[in-house]
């Protein structure tokens, strides 16, 4: 092999190592978002039985609204990686 042929093949690897960085780096925000949602889902689960059905606990019932929507939040910040992701191909 000659030093003109493996100068073009690292230039190309190089070439393709941005594009596999910013995969992996979305990659990774996908799974702390749905690792995330996971967790909210579990706290409202416990909510759901802690809350009441004669006497409700207001602050249960509201600190179960806000996880509610913080996972919408999350949900939109995946739209979002999704449409980078599409925009990038």
């Amino acid at each position: 092999m000659s030093k003109k042929t493996l100068g073009r093949g690292i230039r190309s690897l190089n070439e393709h190592d941005l594009p596999i960085r910013q995969h992996a780096q979305s990659l990774y925000e996908v799974q702390a978002i749905l690792a995330e949602i996971d967790g909210l889902k579990t706290e409202i689960t416990k909510l759901d039985g802690e809350i009441g059905i004669f006497f409700v606990d207001e602050d249960k019932l509201r600190a179960r609204k806000l996880l509610i929507t913080r996972i919408e939040n999350l949900l939109s910040q995946l739209e979002q990686i999704s449409k980078r992701n599409e925009t990038r191909k």
